[in-house]
């Protein structure tokens, strides 16, 4: 496995289970826990915008737009 492969990877270990549980939570009161969960999507997002960029990948909106 290169070192790539392993920062892709830590991405997806160092989320994976916390966003479950805010799923979980956000499910059960979405009321109280909006703020915390869009919050944890950001933090993942911009992990995902630093790897890619540093592996030199262009960036391309979800939405195609930018």
């Amino acid at each position: 496995m290169t070192d790539q492969q392993k920062h892709i990877d830590d991405i997806g270990d160092r989320f994976a289970h916390r966003l479950a549980i805010m799923l979980e939570c956000a499910l059960l009161s979405p009321e109280k826990t909006w703020d915390e969960a869009h919050a944890l999507l950001d933090e993942y997002r911009q992990a995902l915008y630093e790897r890619d960029r540093a592996m030199g990948l262009p960036y391309v909106s979800g939405f195609g737009k930018d």
